[in-house]
């Protein structure tokens, strides 16, 4: 199986609202080895207004109904939320659900509405954080994580807008190229795309986004399918022996590109309830770029790390030509921890 992104257009880029830095809401009071989930449905919906994430505090209020849910290793935290109603005269409709173990996340968001419904919609994020120590090797290195998406995304009538997002953090913070420029270098190679297409790197950290709008007539991308087997390839820099926290955290919009205005009927659909997961154990590339593809990995959940079949980069043959990494696929023994 080898990775496959979509590289599109550089006419998308202007339809899709900046992402963010920081934490998703969530991510930095779930403890290691729990999951997270929480949706909200209603207006002044996040995303819409360019955050691409939930920032409020997840309670219900006058604007929206909201829901939040935690579990621990080797079960599911379940979150949904529905909120219909007339803001500005106009009607609408939000919902959203989240699903979150760890290993495996799942998000759906859909929405009716118009221009004039106060950024309606649904949002949702879901994640899990645990804490890693991964044995096999000598000094720092860089753990490769594959992570698989499926779903698909789909805006109809002028000002819908529909986002995921998937990104992954370090103690609790975004992995930057100052905070590890061997690390940031790996995934935008691994992940071949930029800021000018549906698919695009957030300000200068580890985080993915794919989204549809409709601006009426010439619209660039409405409708987008992330098929089965699409890989997106996070790198986590690490030292050998040494535990550290990472957290793998997605979230999705369903709502409105602006407010205000000529006031037309729309809608966006956004199905990822087909899961993103788990990749499998992934590879390390040491400081020297040597890889290490047979390693030990210890963690607080006890999931099973090596469960899925690790893909083969597609893109390294050509993007890291002259170095070790050409004899990545050989040889893919795993360690049983």
């Amino acid at each position: 199986m080898r990775a496959k992104l979509i590289i599109l257009s550089v006419a998308v880029a202007s339809f899709l609202p900046p992402i963010t830095e920081g934490a998703a809401i969530g991510q930095n009071s779930t403890p290691s080895g729990s999951a997270m989930s929480g949706a909200c449905a209603g207006t002044s919906v996040g995303g819409a207004a360019g955050t691409g994430r939930i920032p409020n505090d997840g309670v219900t209020d006058a604007s929206q109904n909201c829901q939040i849910a935690t579990a621990t290793a080797g079960n599911l935290a379940s979150s949904s939320a529905s909120k219909s109603g007339s803001a500005n005269g106009n009607p609408y409709t939000g919902s959203a659900t989240g699903v979150a173990g760890v290993g495996t996340l799942k998000l759906g968001a859909d929405t009716t509405g118009s221009s004039g419904s106060s950024f309606s919609g649904g949002q949702v994020t879901v994640g899990w954080n645990d804490s890693f120590t991964l044995t096999g090797g000598s000094g720092n290195g860089v753990w490769l994580v594959p992570i698989a998406m499926d779903g698909t995304i789909a805006s109809a009538g002028q000002g819908a807008l529909g986002r995921v997002e998937v990104a992954v953090y370090k103690n609790g913070s975004p992995i930057t190229s100052g905070s590890s420029s061997q690390a940031y270098n790996l995934f935008t190679t691994l992940n071949p795309i930029t800021h000018h297409g549906a698919i695009f790197y957030g300000w200068d950290n580890e985080r993915i986004a794919w989204g549809t709008a409709d601006y009426g007539a010439g619209s660039p991308l409405t409708t987008l399918n992330i098929s089965t087997n699409e890989v997106v390839w996070f790198a986590l820099p690490f030292t050998w022996g040494t535990p550290f926290q990472a957290g793998f955290w997605a979230t999705a919009i369903a709502g409105q590109i602006a407010s205000g205005g000529s006031v037309v009927q729309n809608g966006t659909s956004l199905d990822f309830t087909h899961t993103i997961t788990w990749g499998g154990q992934g590879y390390v590339v040491n400081a020297n770029n040597s890889v290490v593809n047979s390693f030990t990995i210890g963690s607080t959940s006890g999931f099973n790390y090596y469960d899925a079949v690790t893909p083969e980069p597609g893109t390294w043959a050509t993007g890291l030509a002259g170095t070790a990494l050409i004899g990545l696929a050989i040889s893919r023994r795993r360690k049983q921890a």
